[in-house]
């Protein structure tokens, strides 16, 4: 469903100073006029209730350049918002505006932007949103290194949302591109992510060495590029599982276990970089076994003594279980 984005400011609302800057960023970026933007959200939220349930406030509004808010200003901007919000459509989800990251990225305004906001907007909003494009690597070391202590440490038990984050496919990257899609989305799921956004659904234009004309699922003239097909047969297998639990197989080893009540799936792969593979015998009460691998080809396994194999390589794939209520990791082959 949609989820839409409060911003930015209009110029006649910005303050005089910043109106008569020759960068329109200078305006558009900057805290506008409380009043002009309370008016804003009421009639947004009246005008899109019962349609649009998330609203996110500003984007990414702990990097600078872009973004001329304070971290006092932002503060505010949220908390009206919320109390906007609150008035003319109760039932809707205010979220944070989606943290751009959690690295040592040279544009963010501060380091702690990111926590202070959560100990000082706390109560004005239901959603935590956070993006940090890049590799899942880097994103998987960030959101178990940095961001859920963070919330832990900042007592935010709401809800997050990873609503922005993807890679580009540049210099010839799209196969990288359409596994990242798969590792990100499975491990913010684990998590206990309750959304993933991929960023975006179409290439910007043509140019072969400009990010943002390499972030989309298809091309700018809509061809399919191998990240959609991931898309695809995520969207197709996991649509109705839950997740129940993350393998404890040793560094660099993902494997997850997801199940629906009818069906267990089992996705899993190498991040090591070493190209090996390993087998587990997996142990169920299966009535037929399948492997899937990330672009939805699905290929039958025998299975023998209530066993499936799982290879874990560097291409992800997903052992499928048809009729299993558990599974259980029995051992390595030779």
């Amino acid at each position: 469903e949609h989820q839409a984005m409060f911003a930015f400011t209009a110029k006649w609302a910005a303050t005089p100073e910043r109106q008569q800057s020759k960068n329109w960023l200078d305006w558009n970026r900057s805290a506008p006029d409380l009043d002009a933007w309370r008016t804003y959200v009421r009639t947004m939220a009246d005008r899109y209730r019962g349609r649009i349930r998330f609203w996110e406030v500003w984007n990414e509004p702990d990097l600078g350049g872009f973004n001329q808010m304070s971290l006092e200003e932002y503060v505010q901007l949220q908390k009206a918002t919320y109390e906007e919000l609150s008035k003319v459509a109760p039932d809707a989800y205010v979220m944070t505006g989606g943290f751009a990251t959690l690295s040592n990225h040279p544009g963010k305004k501060s380091p702690t932007f990111h926590r202070d906001f959560l100990n000082q907007a706390k109560g004005a909003f239901k959603i935590h949103a956070y993006h940090e494009h890049g590799s899942f690597q880097q994103y998987a070391q960030l959101v178990d290194g940095i961001f859920l202590p963070m919330r832990k440490e900042t007592g935010t038990t709401v809800p997050w949302y990873a609503n922005e984050t993807a890679i580009h496919s540049l210099n010839g990257a799209e196969r990288n591109q359409a596994l990242t899609l798969y590792k990100k989305l499975l491990f913010s799921w684990s998590r206990g992510a309750i959304g993933y956004t991929w960023y975006d659904l179409r290439n910007d234009g043509f140019d072969k060495v400009d990010g943002e004309h390499n972030y989309g699922m298809m091309t700018n003239d809509f061809q399919p590029k191998p990240v959609y097909s991931v898309y695809n047969m995520l969207a197709g297998l996991f649509r109705d599982m839950k997740y129940v639990r993350q393998y404890d197989l040793g560094n660099n080893l993902w494997a997850f276990e997801f199940t629906d009540g009818k069906e267990t799936l089992i996705p899993a792969w190498d991040e090591s970089g070493f190209g090996s593979a390993l087998t587990l015998a997996v142990k169920s009460d299966a009535s037929a076994a399948s492997t899937v691998d990330v672009m939805g080809n699905e290929i039958p396994q025998k299975l023998q003594d209530g066993m499936a194999l799982l290879t874990i390589g560097p291409p992800p794939e997903t052992l499928k279980l048809t009729g299993a209520a558990s599974a259980e990791i029995a051992g390595k082959l030779l």
